[in-house]
C-alpha cells in the first residue's frame, strides 16, 4: 500500500496545542490556577489538585479561591478577603511574592507554600491573575533544623572555655570567633572581624615569626598544630595551644578553615613542676644510688677481710670452742653480705639499672659451682641437696649466668633456711622449645615449714616475709624474692609458688634462654652433686688493691692454693707490671689511688691494639659495678667480700676459662 500524506485541518492543531499545554502544566512540578477578576477559579493544574487534596477541577472551577484556601490566618483568627495580598496586587495590576503563607486543603489540614501570582491582560485590560505555589514543609522543617543546629553551635562555641574560629581564605576574614577569644587573649573580638591578624599583634615577640609562618600555612590549606606564648593587657603571660584544619566546598577547593585554641598554661605550669620533681627525684635517686655504693664499698672492704680472715682461722688448728666463735662470726658476716647484696640489687632494678648479659655458658657447669656452696650448710643441718637435670636441657645455652644463678642461689638459699629436716631439691626440665631458644623450667622443692596460703600472694612483694616472727627466727631483708621476681621476668618468664604449711613449698619460675648446641649426655642421678673443675695448673695472678689487708688476705689465700700472686697498689703499677712480665689473670681492684680499675683497663685494651695480645682481667670490687665492668672489657667479676671457696673457684674458672689469654693473639 502506497504511503499517503493527509493535510491536517487548522482547528485539529488548535486543539493539539490546548493538549499540549494541558499535559505542560501538569507534568509541572508547581501547583498552577487562575483566577478572574472575582477571584473565582477559571483554570488549575493536576499539581494544584494533588496538593490541595481535591479529586477534580470541577471542585475548584467556579469556586472563591480565597475562601477555599486562606479562610482563616496562621493563628486561626478569620482572614478578610481585604488581607489577601494576591488579590491586592493583581487588582492594581501588579504581580506578587509571598515566600511564607498557609493555605488549606480539602480535608481541612493546613500547610506552608510560597507562591506568585501574576495579572492576566487582555487589549490591554486586567480580566484575571495566573497564581503558581509550591509546599514548602520540607524547607520548613530544614530551616528549623538548620536554626536549632545554629543555636546549639552558638551555645556551645560560646559556652565552651577553647576559643573556636572560622576564617574564609580569599580573602583572608574571621567570619567566627567565639568569645572565649576575649577572657584568654583579654582582647575585644571585634578587633579581629576588622583586621584578621591582629591577634598575633598579642604574641609573645619570640614566637611571633614561628606563629605567622604556621598561620600562612593554614591559609593555604594545610592542617596544623602549634603552641605559643601571649601576652595579655595586664602583663601576664599565657601559653596556647591551636590546631587548624581545612574545609573544601563542593567543588574541592578551600571552603574555610575552622580552628581551635586552648589555654594550656595551667598544663604547662603542672608539667613543668613535673619535670621539676622528676629532675629531682632523678637527682636524689642517683643520690641514693651514689650513697648506697658508696656505703656498699666501706662495709664490703672491711667485711671482706673480716669473713676472708676468718676463714683462713677456720682451716687453722682450733678448740671446739674457739672454732664455733669463729664460725658464728663467718655466720654474721655471710647475713650481713646478704642484706647488704639484696638492698642494693633491689635499689639497682628499681632505679632501672639492671640489664642483663647475653652470653654462652655451660648450664651444668653453672649449676655444679653454685650448688657447691651449699654443701657445708646443708650438712650442718643434716640436709642432702638433691639435683635433676632433664636429659633433654641444652647444655651450652646463651643467656645471663650471673642472674639466674642469682635465682637459682636465692631459692636454694632460702629452702635449706626454712626446713629443719629432709631435702631440698633442685630440677631443670625444658618447658618449651622452639627454634633458637627454649624456656627452661625451674623447680626448687623443700620439705621445710611451708607458706600459709593467705601469704603466698605478697611474699614477692618488697620488704614482705609470709610470717613477721621469721624476719626474727631467721633473718633475711624480705627483698630476696622481690629481686628474684623481677629478674625472672626480665629473663622472659615467671615465678610462682605451691605450699602447704607443715609440707614444704614448691617455688617455680621459668626463664627464656638462647640454645648455642644441643644437649650432651644424660642428665644428674638423683642425690648427686655437681663437681666444679679445679685448675689445670698453679696460675700467674697479678693483683691490684690498695687496701693492706685485702692484699694480705688474697695474696695468702692464692698461695695457699698454689699460685704465685705478685701484689700491686695502684694501676700505674698494673700497667709497670705488665711490661715486665706476662700473667694469667689480672685481679683488677676498682677503686684505686692514681688511677682506678676502669682507665687501667682502658689502657690495657689500648696497648692491646698494638701488641696484638689479649691480657685476662677480672674485677675485684666492693662496688656493684658488673654490668660497668664487663662494658669497660674485663673478662670476668668478682664481688667483695669474697667467700673462700667460690673466690677461688671462680677465679681460677675464670683464669682457665675458655679465651684468648695474654699469649694468644686477639
Amino acid at each position: 500500500m502506497a504511503n499517503t500524506l493527509r493535510r491536517r485541518d487548522p482547528a485539529d492543531a488548535c486543539i493539539g496545542s490546548e493538549e499540549l499545554q494541558r499535559l505542560l502544566l501538569d507534568s509541572t512540578g508547581e501547583a498552577i490556577y487562575a483566577l478572574d477578576m472575582f477571584g473565582n477559579c477559571t483554570f488549575c493544574n493536576a499539581p494544584c489538585l494533588r496538593l490541595l487534596g481535591y479529586q477534580n477541577a470541577g471542585e475548584l472551577i467556579g469556586k472563591n479561591m480565597h475562601s477555599l484556601m486562606h479562610h482563616t490566618r496562621p493563628d486561626g483568627t478569620p482572614y478578610p478577603s481585604v488581607e489577601c495580598r494576591i488579590y491586592s496586587a493583581f487588582r492594581r495590576g501588579e504581580g506578587s511574592h509571598v515566600d511564607d503563607e498557609v493555605v488549606w486543603r480539602a480535608d481541612g489540614t493546613s500547610f506552608p507554600v510560597e507562591y506568585w501570582s501574576y495579572p492576566i491582560r487582555e487589549s490591554n485590560v486586567l480580566i484575571g491573575a495566573v497564581v503558581t505555589f509550591v509546599d514548602i514543609t520540607e524547607r520548613r522543617r530544614e530551616e528549623q533544623a538548620l536554626r536549632q543546629s545554629a543555636e546549639m553551635f552558638r551555645q556551645l562555641a560560646e559556652n565552651i572555655r577553647e576559643i573556636l574560629f572560622i576564617v574564609t581564605p580569599d580573602p583572608p576574614r574571621m567570619a567566627y570567633i567565639s568569645p572565649a577569644h576575649e577572657e584568654v587573649f583579654g582582647r575585644p573580638c571585634q578587633e579581629l572581624y576588622a583586621r584578621i591578624d591582629a591577634w598575633i599583634d598579642a604574641v609573645h615577640p619570640e614566637d611571633r615569626l614561628h606563629v605567622r609562618s604556621v598561620f600562612g600555612q593554614s591559609l593555604q590549606g594545610a592542617t596544623t598544630a602549634m603552641e605559643y606564648r601571649v601576652i595579655r593587657p595586664d602583663g601576664s603571660v599565657r601559653w596556647i595551644h591551636a590546631r587548624s584544619f581545612p574545609v573544601q566546598d563542593t567543588q574541592g577547593k578551600l571552603g574555610r578553615i575552622v580552628g581551635i585554641a586552648e589555654d594550656i598554661t595551667d598544663r604547662k605550669r603542672a608539667m613543668e613542676e613535673m619535670e621539676v620533681a622528676r629532675k629531682a627525684a632523678e637527682s636524689a635517686n642517683r643520690a641514693k644510688t651514689e650513697f648506697l655504693a658508696n656505703m656498699s664499698h666501706e662495709i664490703r672492704t672491711p667485711l671482706n677481710a673480716v669473713i676472708g680472715m676468718t676463714d683462713l682461722v677456720l682451716e687453722t688448728e682450733l678448740s671446739l670452742e674457739q672454732r664455733e666463735y669463729l664460725q658464728a662470726v663467718r655466720l654474721s658476716g655471710d647475713s650481713l653480705l646478704t642484706v647488704i647484696n639484696d638492698i642494693l640489687d633491689f635499689s639497682k632494678i628499681e632505679a632501672g639499672r639492671i640489664d642483663l648479659e647475653v652470653i654462652d655458658f655451660n648450664l651444668r657447669d653453672s649449676l655444679a659451682t653454685m650448688l657447691k656452696m651449699f654443701s657445708a650448710r646443708a650438712d650442718e643441718k643434716g640436709l642432702r641437696v638433691l639435683c635433676e637435670v632433664a636429659n633433654e636441657v641444652p647444655e651450652i645455652v646463651r643467656g645471663d649466668p650471673h642472674r639466674l644463678r642469682q635465682v637459682v642461689v636465692n631459692l636454694v638459699d632460702n629452702a635449706i633456711k626454712f626446713t629443719d629436716k629432709g631435702n631440698v631439691l633442685l630440677e631443670v626440665r625444658v618447658e618449651a622449645e622452639g627454634g633458637a631458644d627454649c624456656i627452661l623450667h625451674y623447680v626448687v622443692a623443700d620439705t621445710g615449714i611451708g607458706i600459709p596460703a593467705d601469704k603466698q600472694k605478697i611474699i614477692f612483694d618488697p620488704f614482705s616475709q609470709a610470717d613477721n616472727s621469721t624476719t626474727r627466727k631467721y633473718g633475711g631483708t624480705g627483698l630476696g624474692l622481690t629481686i628474684s621476681k623481677r629478674l625472672v621476668e626480665k629473663m622472659g618468664g615467671e615465678i610462682w609458688v605451691e605450699s602447704e604449711v607443715g609440707h614444704g613449698t614448691q617455688f617455680h619460675f621459668t626463664v627464656r634462654l638462647w640454645t648455642a648446641q644441643k644437649t650432651m649426655a644424660g642428665g644428674i642421678a638423683q642425690g648427686s652433686l655437681y663437681k666444679a673443675r679445679g685448675p689445670e695448673e698453679f696460675l700467674s695472678v697479678l693483683v691490684a688493691e690498695d687496701n693492706r689487708v685485702n692484699q694480705s688476705l688474697v695474696k695468702r689465700l692464692l698461695e695457699k692454693r698454689g699460685h704465685r700472686v705478685v701484689v700491686v697498689t695502684n694501676g700505674r703499677e698494673v700497667l709497670e707490671a705488665l711490661k715486665k712480665e706476662n700473667y694469667d689473670v689480672v685481679l683488677m681492684d676498682i677503686h684505686m689511688p692514681e688511677m682506678d680499675g676502669f682507665e687501667t683497663t682502658a689502657a690495657i685494651r689500648e696497648n692491646e691494639k698494638e701488641t696484638g695480645l689479649h691480657q685476662r682481667v677480672i674485677a675485684f670490687t666492693a662496688s656493684e659495678d658488673r654490668e660497668k665492668c664487663l662494658a669497660a672489657g674485663m673478662d670476668g667479676y668478682l664481688s667483695k667480700p669474697i667467700r673462700t671457696p667460690e673466690f677461688v673457684e671462680l677465679l681460677e674458672n675464670s683464669a682457665s676459662a675458655p679465651g684468648k689469654s695474654r699469649s694468644e693473639k686477639v
